[in-house]
C-alpha cells in the first residue's frame, strides 16, 4: 500500500509547487466558493432567512457540481439567488472540463520533453474550445426543455428550463422542483434530454466530441479511452438498470414499462453524477441504495465534470483479475496492460475507499441516523453526485462541514492525485515498458 501511494505523494507535491494552471485550478474552486458563499448571504438573493452554514453547504455544493442541498432551492433563494446559483454550478462544470482535458494534453506529450505540460496558449485555445462544446450542447438542451414545459404547463418556462439545463450538463443534480424530478418520471422525453445532456457533460470535452463524431461519420471512435468509455456506459446502463428493477421496491400502481424508464434513468443519473432522482431515494430497500452506492463509486464519468472514481481504473482492476484467473498474456484491446498502471489504478482505487469509509465511521459517530444512509450520503458527496435518503438537511452542523469537505475533496484531490501518478508513470514507461509478470 506505501508504494502505491509513494508512486504519487511526491510527484503531487512537485505538481503542486511547480505547475502555475495546477495552483490556479485549486485556487479558483475556493474562491469561487467563498464569493458564492458571500453573495447568497445577501438580503436579496433569500426569500426566507438561512445560515451561514447553510448557504456555505450550497455554494460549495454548486461549485463542486454535487446537488447535495440543506434546503428548498426554490422556497429559499430568489431568483436573483438562483441566477447566482447557475453561475457557481456553470463555473465548476467548465473550470473542471478545462483542468481534465489540461490533463490529457498533458499525458500526450513526449517524456523527458521540458513542455511536459501545454503552453498557456495552448490553454487559452483549450478554453475557448471547451466554452464553445458547452454552449452548444446547453442551448440544444435548452431548446428541447422549453418546448416540452410549456408543453406541460410550467411556469417560469425558460427560468426552469436553463437551470436544469446547466444542472444536467454540469452533473450537478440541482432541480427547482420541491421533489426533483419525481412528478416527471414517467414523462421519457424529458427525462431523455436531461440524460443525454449528463452523459454529454460527464463524458467531457474530449471524449464528447469524439461520440459526436463518431455518430455523424459512422466511423469507430478516435481514442482508445472514446472506445473503453463506450463499452463502459453501456454496459454499466443495461447491466444496472436491470438489475435496479428488480430489486427496487415500486409504487403498487407502477406499470411495467414505467418501471422500466425510471430504472433505465435512475442508473444514468447515477453513473454520471448528475444526481437527480425520479424515485424518492429514501423508500429504497438496503440491497438498492447498496446497488446505487456501487454504480457511483465505480461511474463511468471518464474525463468530464463527473469526479467519481475512473472507469478505467475499475476496468483496469477487472482486466488483472482475469489475467491473473486465466493467465493469458496481459492485452487490451490491443494495447499492453503494464504494471505502473495497475499501481495506479490500484492507488486510486484504495485512495478513494479508505476516504470513503473514514468519513462513513465519523458520520456514524457524530450523526444518529443509521449507517448505511450515513455511508450513501458521504459516497454521494465524494462522488459528487448528490443523491440522498433525505438526511442532508437533518446533519449536525459538524457533519455539514464534514460534507462540505467530501464535496471539494472529491471534486479536487481525486484528479490530482490521478494526474500526479499518470504524470511519473508516463515518464517511466517511455524509457522501459514493464508487462505484468505472469507465473505458468
Amino acid at each position: 500500500m506505501f508504494k502505491f501511494y509513494s508512486l504519487t505523494i511526491p510527484p503531487l507535491q512537485r505538481l503542486l509547487r511547480e505547475n502555475f494552471v495546477v495552483q490556479f485550478f485549486i485556487l479558483s474552486y475556493f474562491v469561487c466558493t467563498i464569493l458564492g458563499w458571500l453573495i447568497l448571504q445577501l438580503p436579496f438573493c433569500q426569500k426566507n432567512p438561512l445560515s451561514g452554514l447553510d448557504v456555505l453547504f450550497t455554494a460549495a455544493s454548486a461549485v463542486s457540481t454535487t446537488g447535495l442541498a440543506t434546503v428548498d432551492l426554490e422556497k429559499t433563494f430568489s431568483l436573483c439567488g438562483q441566477w447566482v446559483l447557475l453561475g457557481l454550478i456553470q463555473c465548476g462544470c467548465i473550470g473542471y472540463m478545462v483542468f481534465s482535458s489540461f490533463i490529457i494534453l498533458s499525458l500526450k506529450q513526449k517524456a523527458g520533453d521540458q513542455r511536459i505540460h501545454p503552453s498557456w496558449l495552448q490553454v487559452r485555445k483549450l478554453i475557448k474550445e471547451v466554452v464553445i462544446y458547452t454552449l452548444i450542447c446547453e442551448t440544444a438542451g435548452l431548446l428541447f426543455l422549453c418546448f416540452f414545459f410549456k408543453s406541460d404547463g410550467l411556469e417560469n418556462v425558460f427560468q426552469n428550463a436553463l437551470f436544469h439545463t446547466v444542472s444536467a450538463f454540469c452533473t450537478a443534480g440541482f432541480s427547482l422542483f420541491s421533489s426533483n424530478l419525481e412528478g416527471y418520471q414517467s414523462h421519457f422525453a424529458i427525462n431523455a434530454i436531461l440524460s443525454s445532456l449528463s452523459l454529454l457533460g460527464a463524458l467531457g470535452f474530449f471524449l464528447g466530441i469524439d461520440f459526436i463524431k463518431a455518430i455523424a461519420s459512422g466511423k469507430k471512435c478516435i481514442q482508445l479511452i472514446a472506445r473503453m468509455a463506450r463499452s463502459l456506459v453501456t454496459t454499466m446502463i443495461l447491466f444496472g438498470a436491470f438489475l435496479f428493477l428488480l430489486i427496487t421496491p415500486f409504487a403498487i400502481d407502477t406499470t411495467g414499462p414505467y418501471k422500466l424508464i425510471i430504472s433505465f434513468f435512475q442508473v444514468i443519473f447515477a453513473i454520471t453524477t448528475a444526481g437527480f432522482n425520479i424515485i424518492d431515494i429514501g423508500i429504497l430497500s438496503h440491497s438498492a441504495l447498496a446497488f446505487l452506492s456501487f454504480l457511483m463509486l465505480i461511474g463511468v464519468s471518464l474525463i468530464g465534470s463527473g469526479t467519481n472514481m475512473r472507469g478505467t481504473s475499475f476496468f483496469a482492476l477487472l482486466k488483472l483479475t482475469s489475467i491473473l484467473i486465466t493467465r493469458r498474456s496481459t492485452s487490451s484491446r490491443g494495447k499492453r496492460v503494464f504494471l505502473k498502471r495497475v499501481q495506479i489504478a490500484i492507488s486510486a482505487f484504495s485512495n478513494y475507499l479508505v476516504c470513503l469509509l473514514i468519513f462513513s465511521l465519523l458520520l456514524s459517530f457524530i450523526e444518529k441516523h443509521p449507517f448505511l444512509p450515513l455511508f450513501f450520503e458521504t459516497a454521494s458527496a465524494l462522488s459528487t453526485v448528490g443523491l440522498s435518503t433525505g438526511i442532508t438537511s437533518e446533519l449536525s452542523a459538524l457533519g455539514k462541514c464534514l460534507i462540505i469537505f467530501l464535496m471539494l475533496t472529491g471534486r479536487i484531490g481525486i484528479l490530482m492525485f490521478g494526474f500526479a501518478a499518470s504524470t511519473r508513470a508516463l515518464q517511466e514507461q517511455e524509457k522501459k515498458k514493464i508487462a505484468i509478470p505472469i507465473v505458468d
